[in-house]
């Protein structure tokens, strides 16, 4: 092939590439940079950096109300709850699972109303009373 044709092709693949992450991003593809986010931040933090299981049982008890409006999001889909994390005895987080990109921007919009909201950069996680937040695609 010539040079001609070889900056053809890859011009013409290096397109194709790009048209198919435009897709996935307005298809969903949000839902696929959270997740990556969610495992790098949460992988990241150190056992001290987290909470007691204990307090992030009381944080979910004393914000009940804030709790059942992220789940009213879509009631069958989207649940909170306290996930210990592997490795670091009696220390958790909170995991809210969604089903929909929707879903998640819904939640997301609610959480940053929340007084107790703070996230500290673009891929860490966001904390709420001083608990991080996961939140999961199911």
């Amino acid at each position: 092939m010539t040079t001609r044709r070889w900056i053809l092709f890859f011009g013409v693949i290096l397109s194709l590439l790009l048209a198919g992450l435009w897709l996935l991003n307005l298809l969903g593809g949000g839902i696929l940079v959270t997740v990556a986010a969610n495992t790098i931040a949460s992988s990241t933090l150190s056992c001290e950096q987290l909470p007691t299981t204990d307090e992030a049982e009381a944080v979910v008890a004393a914000n009940e109300g804030l709790f059942e409006q992220v789940e009213a999001v879509n009631p069958d889909f989207v649940s909170v709850h306290v996930l210990p994390r592997e490795g670091c005895p009696d220390r958790a987080l909170l995991a809210i699972a969604y089903a929909t990109k929707r879903d998640r921007e819904a939640i997301e919009a609610i959480l940053r109303e929340s007084v107790g909201y703070s996230r500290p950069g673009l891929l860490s996680l966001p904390w709420l009373f001083d608990v991080p937040v996961r939140l999961d695609n199911t």
